[in-house]
């Protein structure tokens, strides 16, 4: 059994002390794809890169990383996108993109996607994001819908986080348009409070409501430092969680994903699996930047 994540690993710019910044790497399905890949799974990256030594030198860097790349499509005409991180007192980020001729956008354009629906066996995962939809050209969307659809028919479990960048949509009722269509085709999702307040023009308990009546077997709802609601056939657990001082917000809810789909791949309990995306995410606030060296971390 294998781990797909599909979206977009851009060069990342650190600001630390302005004028000066660090150089690193990452994007939000590649986040989650990392750290899955920390805790001994087997991960693939879906993605487009292209053919200039900057996307080369990060392609061996995912195979170091332990991500596997047969996923990866290789572009002659476009490159990496690029984004730039400035965190506040609190740890909270700001991001800035340079991402309109990056590779990644023109995927469902370029690659062949019969040859890769046959790369998929029954029972694997399928992991993507809201990002993952807004980054690709409007023109190719709708393929990628279609893509997901054969997955689920060929028996490949869908795992999904609304992540929600209002800069990368062109409406929000477009961006709300695509979630509604990929909601019945889930089987886990991974929403965050905040993003389905601000993509909804919602209530918190409004939002609640409105996810504990999806008809979707399991449902992970991340609010921020406060707490996580899980949704399952047996019931609806509530967690609240200890204070963490974050130095660096970016990444925390990629890793809790990776963390707990970890630990379901692992036949842990979904409310075992919450401790354990929890336990992830809080030692990755703890460092900057979206990817957190091995040494730096205690993997369970």
């Amino acid at each position: 059994m294998k781990v797909v994540c599909f979206g977009e690993c851009m060069l990342e710019v650190k600001i630390e002390q302005y004028p000066k910044a660090r150089f690193s790497y990452g994007g939000d399905a590649y986040n989650s794809a990392y750290y899955l890949a920390l805790q001994g799974n087997n991960v693939y990256f879906m993605s487009s890169i292209g053919s200039d030594k900057p996307s080369q030198r990060l392609l061996q860097q995912w195979k170091k990383d332990g991500v596997k790349t047969d996923f990866v499509h290789v572009s002659k005409q476009k490159k990496l996108g690029l984004y730039c991180i400035e965190t506040d007192s609190s740890g909270e980020r700001s991001f800035s993109y340079w991402r309109d001729n990056s590779a990644s956008r023109y995927f469902f354009l370029e690659a062949d996607t019969k040859q890769l629906l046959t790369q998929f066996n029954r029972g694997d995962w399928f992991y993507f994001s809201l990002i993952s939809l807004a980054m690709l050209k409007e023109q190719s969307r709708a393929g990628f819908i279609t893509f997901i659809k054969a997955l689920r028919q060929q028996g490949v479990s869908l795992a999904f986080d609304n992540n929600y960048r209002p800069e990368l949509w062109e409406s929000q009722a477009l961006a709300c348009d695509y979630l509604d269509q990929v909601l019945p085709l889930i089987h886990m999702y991974l929403p965050s409070v905040a993003d389905e307040m601000a993509l909804r023009d919602a209530t918190q308990k409004s939002v609640l409501a409105q996810l504990s009546a999806l008809k979707i077997a399991e449902i992970v709802v991340k609010n921020g430092a406060d707490s996580c609601h899980l949704y399952t056939s047996s019931g609806h657990y509530r967690y609240q969680f200890e204070s963490v001082v974050a130095i660096d917000s970016t990444a925390a809810g990629d890793s809790f994903n990776a963390g707990y789909i970890s630990a379901r791949l692992n036949k842990k309990s979904a409310q075992a699996a919450v401790e354990s995306g929890c336990q992830l995410a809080s030692q990755v606030i703890k460092h900057p930047g979206a990817i957190v060296p091995a040494d730096k971390l205690t993997l369970r």
